[in-house]
């Protein structure tokens, strides 16, 4: 998997966009180079099952935006593995999360994520946990994340729970207030984005390219 997140290959098939590459994929024995990947290929070319083209799909997704990653970049993210069998072993656990996921949404995220991480926004550790938390989740529920501006908007108290369930979001800090005797709670203490949270807003559901850490309020600002 980190063999072919690096290869011109890669970089070169999405030259001209995931939808032209798709088509040359279920063409090609490009996936092949794969594990697990390589007998849904031969499944697609043999029985053309929607499981296994699904897969490929999903596949595909994951790779586009890895693919585009410079040099520097891939140099570093594969000086990371200290030998072929942690590269192996990355490779084995993002396979398991690209099956799990019921769409091909969640794979595209994960694979921006990884750029992400190529750039330097947060280690592998936060990677692994990152891409984890976003299999667990509901694709709606990303949706949701990333319009959620925490001011004057329609809330969702379930999808909230369910999205701070998972680890995007947390309870707001708050503080209690007095009168008189008694102190008074909030009646509706709210949710706010955990440092993940912000990540995926920030880095996995955006529009293109995971942009440089260098750049003027890209996190954090």
């Amino acid at each position: 998997m980190v063999e072919t997140i690096k290869a011109d290959e890669t970089r070169e098939l999405f030259t001209d966009g995931i939808d032209v590459a798709l088509g040359a994929i279920f063409e090609s024995d490009f996936l092949s180079q794969v594990p697990f990947a390589g007998m849904a290929v031969k499944s697609y070319q043999a029985a053309k099952v929607i499981q296994e083209r699904m897969l490929i799909k999903k596949l595909a997704k994951f790779l586009y935006y890895p693919s585009q990653m410079s040099e520097a970049e891939k140099r570093k993210f594969s000086a990371q593995f200290e030998d072929a069998e942690k590269e192996e072993e990355f490779g084995e656990q993002m396979l398991v999360l690209i099956d799990q996921s019921e769409d091909t949404i969640k794979p595209e995220i994960i694979g921006k994520l990884i750029h992400a991480h190529a750039k330097g926004h947060f280690d592998l550790a936060a990677l692994m946990r990152l891409s984890k938390m976003v299999t667990r989740s509901f694709a709606e529920d990303l949706d949701y994340l990333k319009n959620m501006d925490g001011q004057h908007q329609r809330r969702d108290s379930d999808i909230e729970h369910s999205l701070n369930t998972v680890g995007f979001l947390r309870l707001k800090a708050y503080e209690y207030g007095q009168m008189g005797e008694s102190e008074i709670a909030p009646s509706d203490i709210g949710y706010e984005k955990t440092v993940y949270g912000t990540w995926v807003t920030e880095l996995g559901l955006i529009e293109g390219p995971p942009p440089d850490p260098e750049e003027p309020n890209t996190l954090f600002s």
